[in-house]
């Protein structure tokens, strides 16, 4: 498993790999043990948008809603 993210001062990503590149997105909108009031409302749409933008290139992309830090290893483990 080879992790693409990094921080950079270029205006693009090279995304130029060998093999169909792999985009696992993981949104949180809900916290355990906070206020409902406090929920990421919209975040949603951030992930619609984040599914089309990597689609378009042919990318497998993988998108989970608020996993637990276990839940979050176990879907990387299953990703190698």
């Amino acid at each position: 498993l080879e992790f693409a993210s990094r921080p950079t001062n270029e205006e693009f990503y090279n995304v130029d790999f060998p093999k169909k590149a792999l985009v696992v997105v993981f949104n949180h909108s809900n916290y355990m043990n906070c206020d409902p009031i406090a929920r990421r409302n919209g975040s949603e749409k951030d992930v619609e948008k984040l599914k089309k933008t990597f689609s378009e290139p042919d990318y497998d992309v993988r998108a989970f809603n608020d996993k637990t830090s276990a839940e979050i290893r176990d879907e990387l483990d299953k990703c190698e």
